[in-house]
């Protein structure tokens, strides 16, 4: 190919491309998005730490929901020998076994 031919076409011999003529080098971008990574990645760290906190937060309501649970399961359990004929009358009575039960724990 000759170099007249060449400078028809718009073929470059350097870069090994096609370009119509008259055409400048492809831009990246019309508009430029450089800089955009660093915003979202501390966009992105932030809502992460959010939710790991909530996790933690959901976590602890859980666990102090069932450590309740369990102090009262247990002064429940404690007053049950009393129960069947000693409901209130005597002592020690059932409520006040039950009541002592549940503050130890």
């Amino acid at each position: 190919m000759t170099h007249a031919a060449t400078e028809q076409t718009g073929n470059s011999s350097k870069t090994g491309t096609s370009s119509p003529p008259g055409a400048s080098e492809p831009r990246r971008c019309s508009r430029d998005s450089g800089g955009f990574v660093l915003p979202w990645f501390a966009l992105m760290i932030i809502v992460l730490i959010g939710m790991a906190g909530f996790g933690v937060d959901v976590w602890n309501w859980w666990y102090t929901g069932q450590k309740a649970q369990r102090q009262a399961d247990a002064g429940a359990l404690a007053g049950v020998p009393f129960m069947p004929s000693n409901f209130n009358s005597g002592s020690p009575s059932a409520t006040s076994i039950a009541i002592a039960e549940a503050v130890k724990n």
